[in-house]
């Protein structure tokens, strides 16, 4: 096929334009594909560190959660407000809604378990000052029987024993002083009765006194009117 120059310039001219147009293509082809895997590799790296801040994040809730149950656990053997308070302030570092309701429900335990004791031992020693006096022995009863917990067992125990020896005083007392009540009633009746019977023992002492007086009286006179007599007899004579 012979061309004219013509049409050979004009062939050339769409060689060209063609071969423009691939190129482009390609190069646009090239640069969309090279976009695309740029997004694919940033989409990745986000959901890669996502990933990682959602370990470390369960990581760290992981370790709050063991030291808050840790200190939870220090708290309810050696409950001092130091214990406490720490336990209380790493409950606040829990994230997961659940398990920070049971370690606080465990905090609010411990607290009221301290409250009870502290009320036991003061109505305890309240009773020691006044033993004798029931009303308080039986507050101080009441508050040693609410200590149910485990770990108040040996502050019972002891409260208990501090409890029985006191009463146990307190009764003695009781019963020496109504041992000498009684034997002071005892002795004040026999008082009485001595009292009363020497009284009347001088009574009768002092009648038949009376009597002996009476009799000696009448002698007197018997014997004045019987002189009286015998003089005025003389006389006539």
């Amino acid at each position: 096929m012979n061309w004219t120059k013509k049409q050979q310039i004009i062939g050339g001219a769409v060689a060209i334009i063609l071969i423009g147009a691939v190129t482009t293509g390609i190069v646009n082809h090239a640069n969309h594909q090279a976009k695309e895997r740029k997004i694919e590799a940033l989409k990745n790296k986000k959901i890669k560190l996502c990933k990682a801040r959602a370990e470390k994040a369960r990581k760290l809730e992981k370790n709050n959660e063991a030291d808050s149950k840790k200190l939870l656990d220090i708290a309810e053997k050696t409950p001092t407000d130091k214990n406490i308070k720490l336990a209380e302030e790493s409950i606040l570092k829990v994230k997961n809604t659940e398990v920070k309701k049971v370690f606080d429900n465990q905090l609010v335990g411990i607290k009221n378990r301290v409250k009870s004791e502290n009320e036991a031992k003061t109505a305890v020693s309240n009773y020691q000052k006044d033993a004798m006096n029931q009303d308080k022995y039986k507050t101080a009863q009441q508050a040693v029987n609410k200590l149910t917990s485990s770990y108040s067992k040996g502050l019972k125990d002891s409260l208990n024993k501090q409890l029985a020896t006191s009463k146990k005083q307190a009764d003695d007392a009781t019963k020496s002083q109504q041992a000498k009540s009684a034997s002071y009633s005892k002795t004040k009746i026999t008082n009485i009765n001595k009292e009363q019977s020497d009284s009347t023992g001088n009574t009768t002492s002092n009648s038949n006194n009376a009597n002996r007086g009476t009799d000696s009286q009448s002698t007197v006179n018997n014997d004045i009117a019987s002189g009286s007599n015998s003089y005025g007899g003389g006389k006539s004579k």
